[in-house]
């Protein structure tokens, strides 16, 4: 075990990090936004509960957005988006069929304008730094960050249910554990090695509406979802950060961004990239990560 002085909740603590994952953590911290990055055998699900098998997978990805730009253009997205029609253009008939029938009293109209402003107010509550809801004040007391210099790198703390049943970080012989390090990317590609496969959802159609929303201003305005690899000690094999070029054949998903300037002009401006991207949609070359 290695020791690390992160910030939480205001102070300046000590905690203990894992030898493999304090080598990770200063790698993140050193990471340049704008570049290529690799993962290989990651396991996502290990601990959910809702997970039946874990999903194991190789990514590749643009590490190191800009968060506040994303905010920015997600917001513009959303204010651009029409109606309701848009939505159901977008999603699988199944998908929609589903927002349909769990709309309750609400017209499929009102169930949309109340998504959509539900997600924008969300997005003010967040540019705003308000963090005193009950979600928010339970997602940071389970969070801490390390100043590398470079980037600020978010820190999973291991935790514990408390006496009211909430999870908290919990001391471990008197110092707080770093259990994973948080990366926040976009996904080019993956390569499935075990699909995994989880309990199902019984979601409201509230809920169903705004996934609806969220892949509709993926497809319309390239606007991704905003996503945080979580790596802990045991569930990754390799990562390659602060690369020029992809490994292997450029990702099938690459050459379909391609196709629609207005995805790769998302990823040019929310991730900051120091040359074209479009540069590497056009080579079929393989190419090694270093």
């Amino acid at each position: 075990m290695e020791k690390r002085f992160v910030k939480y909740q205001g102070e300046m603590i000590e905690v203990q990090i894992d030898e493999k994952l304090a080598a990770v953590l200063d790698m993140v911290a050193s990471n340049q936004r704008g570049r290529f990055a690799f993962v290989s055998g990651h396991v996502s699900g290990l601990g959910d509960k809702s997970c039946l098998e874990p999903a194991v997978s190789d990514k590749w990805f643009i590490s190191n957005p800009d968060y506040k730009k994303y905010l920015a253009r997600k917001s513009a997205a959303l204010l651009a988006l029409g109606d309701e029609d848009e939505v159901a253009a977008c999603v699988t008939p199944a998908a929609w069929d589903e927002i349909m029938a769990k709309r309750g009293t609400l017209t499929i109209g009102e169930l949309f304008r109340k998504a959509k402003a539900e997600l924008l107010a969300s997005i003010v509550t967040t540019q705003a730094g308000d963090r005193t809801d009950g979600f928010r004040t339970g997602h940071d007391a389970c969070y801490a960050f390390y100043d590398g210099g470079d980037v600020q790198v978010k820190l999973h703390l291991y935790t514990e249910k408390d006496a009211e049943g909430h999870m908290r970080p919990a001391p471990i012989n008197g110092m707080f554990l770093a259990s994973s390090v948080m990366l926040p990317y976009f996904l080019l590609n993956k390569r499935v090695i075990s699909v995994g496969s989880w309990k199902p959802v019984n979601s409201r159609g509230l809920t169903l509406m705004k996934d609806g929303i969220e892949k509709t201003i993926a497809r319309l305005f390239g606007v991704q979802e905003w996503t945080n690899l979580s790596l802990g000690a045991q569930n990754f094999a390799s990562i390659s950060l602060n690369t020029q070029q992809i490994k292997g054949l450029v990702p099938v998903e690459m050459r379909q961004a391609a196709e629609k300037p207005v995805y790769a002009q998302f990823l040019r401006d929310i991730c900051g990239l120091n040359r074209s991207i479009l540069e590497q949609f056009d080579s079929e070359a393989t190419v090694s990560v270093h």
